[in-house]
């Protein structure tokens, strides 16, 4: 077998193992949802009395603009997280 065989079975291999990785990871994340979870962000968004789109758009605790910027705040933290998970994944690999 040539230099180019042994290079293309390492690839496939690493690939493969890669693919198992990204499985499990997969798991993991859908196992991180919960019902409690779902539920309290169900209950926050009713607490703004209404989402429609031609409701308050200026007040913090009512209307779409209060729920719009709840929602976009969440979206923060869990960028935040998932910058810190990839920074932590990032030195054990290293």
């Amino acid at each position: 077998m040539s230099k180019l065989h042994y290079i293309i079975i390492l690839f496939l291999i690493v690939g493969q193992s890669n693919l198992f990785a990204q499985d499990s990871m997969m798991y993991n994340i859908i196992d991180e949802v919960s019902s409690e979870r779902i539920e309290k962000d169900i209950t926050k968004l009713v607490s703004f009395g209404t989402r429609h789109t031609l409701s308050d758009t200026i007040s913090d605790k009512r209307g779409i603009g209060a729920a719009r910027r709840w929602i976009k705040k969440e979206f923060e933290i869990s960028q935040v997280n998932a910058i810190n998970v990839w920074k932590f994944f990032m030195k054990k690999v290293m």
